[in-house]
């Protein structure tokens, strides 16, 4: 019941975080459409939220080639990353930035739905390394993202079949554990517990020294 119990509250924050930040990004998107219409020029103060959101969902940035006159006939050209530039009216920017919105609501809408999909819970306990290498920031197209996620899912599959294999072996081994360290704990900490308390507690000195005599760690 306590396993159910974290489950649910495990699903139910999935659900309402991405719920929130998915109508917060719908609304940052009408903010900004306005922005490029001119009908509002405080953009920059949702700057630093759009791009969390942004880094929430995933949505990588993308540079753009920019070319700029700088007088005596030299040109300058570039790549000028998208987010560096956000906000900016700039048309090749802009576009790129409303595709960055709609993306984001995407991912944040799936992310819903698979609150209440029972084949993604399943497959983010069978290829859990995998989803901890991508949530690190662990590109795929790195080989030693490849060659990580082939050892600790390996490692992780032979720990499942383990823990379903020995699981009463596991459950008294790890009960013991705890009790063992449990009575480290108190017999650590018994033989100033009772002086310290005694000392509080007892007012007259009579009776403290009786206690005192009582006890003997």
């Amino acid at each position: 019941m306590r396993f159910l119990a974290l489950f649910l509250l495990v699903v139910a924050y999935k659900f309402l975080t991405n719920l929130m930040h998915y109508f917060r990004i719908k609304k940052l998107q009408t903010y900004f459409s306005e922005f490029l219409e001119h009908k509002r020029s405080d953009m920059n103060l949702y700057r630093q939220e759009v791009l969390s959101l942004f880094e929430k969902a995933h949505v990588k940035d993308i540079k753009i080639p920019v070319s700029e006159h700088i007088g005596n006939r030299k040109i300058v050209s570039g790549n000028v990353s998208t987010f560096s530039m956000f906000p900016s009216t700039r048309t090749e920017f802009s576009v790129t930035v409303l595709n960055m919105f709609e993306e984001a609501e995407g991912v944040f809408r799936k992310n819903m739905l698979d609150s209440f999909n029972p084949f993604y819970w399943i497959d983010l306990i069978v290829f859990l390394p995998k989803s901890l290498l991508a949530y690190i920031g662990i590109s795929s197209e790195v080989t030693a993202y490849k060659i990580c996620n082939v050892l600790f899912t390996f490692i992780w599959w032979i720990l499942g079949i383990l823990v379903v294999y020995f699981k009463p072996q596991l459950q008294d081994f790890v009960i013991k554990l705890v009790r063992n360290l449990k009575m480290n704990f108190d017999n650590i900490t018994s033989p100033l517990a009772f002086p310290v308390s005694a000392i509080f507690a007892c007012e007259d000195s009579r009776f403290f020294i009786a206690c005192s005599l009582m006890y003997d760690p």
